[in-house]
């Protein structure tokens, strides 16, 4: 679910979709996050669509960045709300513990509902 979807209000987006690119598994954050899992150097693989969510405001400005044990495996470039989601593809052999951040681009927070899409680790 987008970052400020509710179940009860039917006016609310309640959909995750980056420039109305509709997803039916993702994590909706806010600028600043950080999402970690121990992985314990099962997978070799992971892929995502990273966007800016539909519903953000025009103001919304993020970076996604993708860690392994610590270490910067990846990092987007600078998303905005009007463009379409990317995929990435990142090599997670050997990592033990995999950590997702979004920051804010460095002009903080506002508007910053950013998208993990179809998030999948492979073996």
């Amino acid at each position: 679910m987008p970052v400020n979807a509710r179940k009860s209000d039917s006016k609310t987006w309640d959909r995750l979709s980056t420039q109305y690119m509709y997803y039916q598994l993702g994590l909706g954050t806010h600028a600043n996050s950080q999402i970690v899992y121990d992985i314990s150097k099962r997978f070799s693989s992971f892929t995502t669509d990273i966007g800016v969510d539909t519903e953000a405001g025009a103001q919304a400005s993020v970076q996604f960045e993708i860690y392994g044990d610590d270490r910067l495996l990846f990092r987007s470039e600078v998303k905005k709300r009007y463009e379409y989601p990317t995929h990435v593809k990142v090599d997670i052999t050997g990592v033990s513990r995999l950590k997702l951040v979004v920051t804010d681009a460095g002009n903080g927070n506002i508007d910053d509902h950013a998208d993990w899409l179809q998030p999948v680790l492979w073996p």
